[in-house]
C-alpha cells in the first residue's frame, strides 16, 4: 500500500509541468535578440552627442536642425 499517494500525483504533475516549461521556453526565441531596437540605439548616440534623446518621441516642434536623425524621425511620425 502506498501512503501519500495524493502528493505523489502532484509531484508527477509538478515534474511534467516543468519538462513542458523548458522545452517551450527553449523553443520560444528571445524577442530581446532577434531585433535591433533602433529608437534606443539613435537615443543613446543622441545623448552621447550631448543632445536631448528625443528620437521618435512624437515630438511635433523640432527645433534640432543640426541633428542626424531629424529627417527619418519627422519622416515617420503619425499623421
Amino acid at each position: 500500500m502506498k501512503k501519500n499517494d495524493g502528493s505523489f500525483a502532484a509531484r508527477r504533475e509538478e515534474k511534467h509541468l516543468q519538462k513542458i516549461t523548458l522545452a517551450s521556453a527553449k523553443n520560444a526565441p528571445d524577442k530581446k535578440r532577434n531585433y535591433l531596437d533602433i529608437k534606443a540605439l539613435v537615443r543613446s548616440l543622441q545623448r552621447a552627442e550631448g543632445r536631448e534623446d528625443c528620437f521618435l518621441s512624437g515630438r511635433m516642434d523640432c527645433d534640432e536642425t543640426n541633428c542626424r536623425w531629424r529627417n527619418y524621425c519627422l519622416k515617420n511620425l503619425p499623421v
